[in-house]
């Protein structure tokens, strides 16, 4: 639809009402406080609009709630502290707003959450520790904030989790070991903080993780041999940190990795020949770090591969003539090398950098 105007107060008059749908407009104004008196509603979703103003305390009142849906509008302010009296409300969605302030401990008397976005506001503080006690929640959107502080070790509480959001904010210390009670995850992504330490072992108990983004923080330590037994996994992000040490070889157990990216860190030794296991990979990056010895002629059978990106390392040798059989490649690049020989022809890339 393409609706206007503000909500009127008078709507609070319509008693017994269950849902309200609004989504996807061009609604203005603010949230009438006069809604509280909807007790018996179910839903309210008014994503995408153009709402203003601050979320109403008077949402406390709305008990028999199930879903609230305030995406993608203009709201400000506090999140209210009265939001904990909603312990039916199994959704809250409050995501692309402006909203400022703390995320507030009493969040964690909603005890039917199972999904929870305040992703892209402009939220601060510390992660309060009462979030451990949302054990039906699983999916958690924290991200593009400004939250600060470290990890709760209480979110390890959190075993239905499949979705944890947590970049781009300002966290500190270290991934907790708790996160590998996180059983059911299926995406970790605590990428952009200031994250330090060693990637915690624990998180190779992780069977149903799909997606780990942990790149952009200052992880030191080596590359857990425990992620091996990941072997769901298929994308993982390690870039722009400190680790060290070698590529594990145990890793040939990534048979459905797609997406690997362990560009500017501080890793050695060779390329493992297991990586020819990998058929499904589409990208290889691990541009300037400090690998050694030659290709393996096994990446010929990674026929999905896409990107190769070995930019500023030591690796040397010629390059192996099975990159012909690469059909998908469109680029490659590994510059800044020791490389010796003829090129192979690995067809018409749009960027080929030797």
């Amino acid at each position: 639809n393409n609706l206007i105007g503000t909500l009127p107060t008078e709507f609070a008059m319509w008693s017994g009402i269950k849902i309200f749908s609004a989504y996807e407009n061009g609604i203005t104004g603010t949230l009438p406080t006069e809604l509280g008196a909807w007790t018996t509603l179910d839903t309210f979703a008014m994503h995408k609009n153009n709402l203003t103003g601050s979320l109403p305390t008077e949402f406390g009142q709305l008990i028999a709630m199930t879903n609230l849906d305030l995406a993608t509008n203009f709201l400000n302010g506090t999140l209210p502290t009265e939001l904990g009296q909603l312990n039916r409300l199994s959704t809250m969605d409050l995501t692309t707003n402006s909203f400022t302030g703390n995320l507030p401990p009493e969040l964690g008397r909603m005890i039917s959450l199972e999904f929870l976005s305040v992703s892209q506001n402009s939220l601060s503080g510390t992660l309060p520790t009462e979030l451990g006690e949302l054990t039906t929640m699983t999916a958690l959107s924290l991200l593009l904030n400004n939250f600060s502080g470290t990890i709760p070790t209480e979110l390890g509480k959190l075993t239905g989790l499949k979705f944890f959001a947590l970049s781009t904010n300002t966290l500190t210390g270290t991934m907790p070991t708790e996160l590998g009670r996180l059983t059911a995850l299926e995406l970790l992504s605590t990428e952009s903080n200031h994250l330090t330490g060693n990637i915690p072992t624990e998180l190779g108990q992780l069977s149903m993780m799909t997606s780990l983004r942990v790149h952009n923080n200052r992880l030191t330590g080596t590359l857990p041999t425990e992620l091996s037994k990941s072997t769901a996994l298929q994308s993982f992000f390690v870039s722009n940190n400190s680790l060290t040490g070698t590529l594990p070889s145990g890793f040939k157990s990534w048979i459905d990795m797609q997406e690997l990216f362990l560009d500017n860190n501080m890793l050695e030794g060779t390329l493992p020949t297991e990586i020819g296991s990998w058929s499904a990979l589409k990208i290889l990056s691990a541009a300037n770090n400090s690998l050694t010895g030659t290709i393996p002629t096994e990446v010929g059978h990674l026929l999905a591969l896409e990107v190769i990106d070995l930019f500023m390392n030591s690796l040397n040798g010629t390059l192996p003539r099975e990159l012909e059989n690469l059909f998908s490649l469109y680029y490659l690049n590994v510059a800044n090398n020791s490389f010796i020989g003829t090129l192979p022809e690995v067809g018409n890339p749009s960027s080929f950098r030797v």
